[in-house]
């Protein structure tokens, strides 16, 4: 079997990624927030930490996005599926086809607000959780349904 580069949505999944990043850094930093602002009896003092707080977390989520969501691709090799991806640690993952033991396609509630799917492979060694996502893919039917015909 011929080697096989899977195209990938990198303006979506960063929109995707930062998207759950800022969400998730603003839940965080909330509270810290809070506690400083309840500190500092000065109105003018809360409100610059109040708008800190939802200013810088998703800005510094976005900007890490912007830069790993270059670094992400996937191949479908004669073996099987290759994943590499990662700004300060490199993650090259290769899932044989031999191991795979289900495809699923997934669309969440920001996937389905982007109009993008994810696919996740479990395999024999993944138990539950799955051993590689490929998310933000271009055709996500098309590259499943070329995974389950290289499992045959």
């Amino acid at each position: 079997m011929r080697e096989k580069e899977v195209p990938v949505r990198h303006d979506l999944l960063f929109q995707q990624l930062g998207s759950y990043l800022g969400l998730v850094l603003i839940v965080f930093s909330l509270p810290l927030v809070m506690a400083l602002a309840l500190e500092h009896a000065d109105l003018g003092t809360a409100l610059l930490l109040f708008v800190a707080c939802f200013t810088i977390p998703p800005f510094a989520a976005y900007l890490w996005a912007f830069f790993f969501v270059k670094t992400v691709s996937y191949k479908l090799t004669g073996r099987g599926i290759e994943v590499s991806q990662g700004i300060v640690f490199r993650v090259q993952k290769t899932v044989p086809y031999s191991k795979i033991t289900e495809v699923v396609l997934v669309e969440g509630p920001f996937e389905r607000m982007l109009g993008i799917k994810s696919i996740r492979v479990f395999s024999r060694s993944s138990y539950s959780r799955p051993a590689v996502v490929l998310r933000g893919l271009k055709d996500p039917e098309k590259v499943r349904d070329e995974i389950l015909s290289r499992l045959k």
